[in-house]
């Protein structure tokens, strides 16, 4: 079985609280917010990795959905 990267590409520690985007990169609630709150425009911002031109929910970051396969491995 492959192994579950578990790391915030932003942080690069272990993911807390892991909100997924839709382009399926996975990264800290806190990092993603800090992150957004330097880079959006227009209520878009790109990806951290793939660039990819993000849509911020109406409710902001912590209305992204929780990647729950991260919080699942994180507590075993």
């Amino acid at each position: 079985m492959e192994k579950l990267d578990k790391t915030c590409s932003i942080c690069l520690h272990d993911r807390k609280q892991p909100k997924i985007l839709t382009c399926l990169h996975v990264y800290c609630c806190q990092c993603l917010l800090d992150y957004v709150n330097k880079s959006l425009k227009d209520g878009q911002f790109p990806c951290p990795l793939s660039r990819e031109q993000i849509q911020l929910p109406s409710g902001g970051v912590r209305n992204f959905r929780i990647f729950l396969k991260v919080m699942e491995v994180m507590t075993k």
